[in-house]
């Protein structure tokens, strides 16, 4: 109910308003992530069928939509003959997530402050669904010491690696929702999903995240001081002062933070087996039986044991070689809207906003097995994806150059 109710909350006026489309293709979205009632895949394309033929007559196809259908038809074709009906439906859903992203906002007035609401809805709905989980899995968490949860809809078992692709999206939001947006209580809401996301992951002992705001806020600030700062010298050395300062009191233990750290399950991870996760090891096997077994059925990851930590090489284990071949396309048109974005000389509040949510989410793919861990994940990318180019390309925006 609390999503509901926030979702007609104007992020501008903080007047009601008539729950948005975007609102609603969020909700659906944080539905779909949470496999709503154990058929995830079934909403989405239901949800997916009803926007296509309203937007009928004005359904536009760019060069990256014709991509991600031929991903589609392929990765359903090997998915129904190796995995089922299901698991097939789950991989047309590909195509009508970037669809409805990149047609949902084409003639929007003001695109940029809808992109802004629909992320933000995005992070809230996330934050509700980890905050939710965790409450649910406390106890069965704190008595086992296997990293595994029980999902909130299904009642199955499933990898906290759930945890980090949740965490991800708060991360992502959280850069623009500190230092970039002014009100108040997005703030304040920022401040406390951070939060949950933090002890949520050092009590599942879930190391990604924090490599990922490593590197994400090294990046935004080294952008946000050499782009948007008149003294930079300055700027750089405030964030060196400010690090040294939080290294400092968690030092001094201050507030207890240290001590709360040394307690929990990612501290006992990390002694225990140090940074080392056997990511490299297990690329270097699954890339050694690539060749091997070119059409998927996820043949490698029965002979390794292991499954693959990262989305090409878990493409080509479940999908086969020609998937692959397409996912590494789109890869390169990801990652173009990252260049495209970092050569922007005068950025905006926006452009840092979609950056966080392409290299936090990208990192994501390239770090776990997504596919297995949370597949509803690469709907969500893609819904970004479309939003995304469907904003650089639209008529009211003063960039000239689309991205496909």
């Amino acid at each position: 109910m609390f999503v509901y109710i926030i979702t007609w909350v104007d992020m501008e006026t903080h007047r009601f308003k008539n729950i948005e489309k975007s609102a609603l293709y969020c909700i659906l979205l944080v539905m779909v992530c949470m496999n709503f009632f154990g058929r995830g895949s079934i909403v989405c394309l239901i949800f997916g069928i009803i926007t296509m033929l309203i937007l009928k007559g004005r359904l536009l196809f760019d060069k990256t939509s014709w991509i991600v259908l031929f991903f589609s038809i392929v990765s359903a074709t090997f998915s129904l003959y190796y995995f089922g009906v299901l698991e097939a439906i789950k991989c047309i859903n590909y195509i009508l997530m970037y669809l409805i992203g990149n047609n949902l906002y084409k003639r929007s007035i003001n695109i940029e402050k809808t992109i802004i609401n629909t992320l933000f809805y995005i992070f809230l709905g996330f934050s509700l669904l980890i905050s939710a989980t965790f409450i649910v899995n406390y106890n069965y968490l704190m008595n086992n010491d296997s990293r595994i949860c029980i999902n909130i809809w299904t009642g199955e078992l499933q990898a906290v690696t759930f945890f980090g692709m949740l965490s991800s999206i708060i991360i992502a939001f959280s850069f623009y929702g500190f230092f970039l947006q002014k009100k108040i209580y997005i703030k304040i809401i920022t401040l406390i999903s951070f939060i949950i996301m933090m002890v949520v992951n050092f009590e599942t002992a879930t190391r990604t995240p924090f490599l990922m705001i490593i590197i994400l806020y090294i990046v935004l600030l080294l952008m946000f001081i050499l782009r948007r700062s008149r003294n930079k010298l300055k700027s750089l050395l405030l964030c060196l002062i400010s690090v040294f300062v939080l290294v400092t009191l968690f030092q001094v233990d201050f507030i207890g933070i240290k001590t709360y750290v040394m307690s929990t399950a990612l501290y006992n991870r990390i002694v225990e087996s140090g940074l080392n996760t056997g990511r490299i090891e297990i690329f270097i096997e699954h890339f050694k039986l690539m060749f091997k077994y070119p059409l998927g059925g996820g043949e490698i990851s029965n002979v390794t044991g292991y499954l693959a930590h990262n989305l090409i090489q878990q493409t080509h284990d479940l999908y086969g070689i020609l998937a692959t071949i397409i996912i590494m396309i789109l890869f390169v048109l990801f990652s173009s809207n990252l260049i495209k974005i970092l050569l922007i000389k005068r950025k905006e509040s926006i452009h840092y906003l979609i950056f966080s949510f392409y290299l936090v989410m990208l990192i994501q793919f390239m770090l776990e097995p997504v596919l297995t861990a949370m597949p509803y994940y690469l709907f969500v990318f893609l819904f970004i994806h479309g939003i995304t180019n469907s904003f650089f390309s639209n008529k009211e925006c003063k960039y000239e150059s689309s991205v496909n």
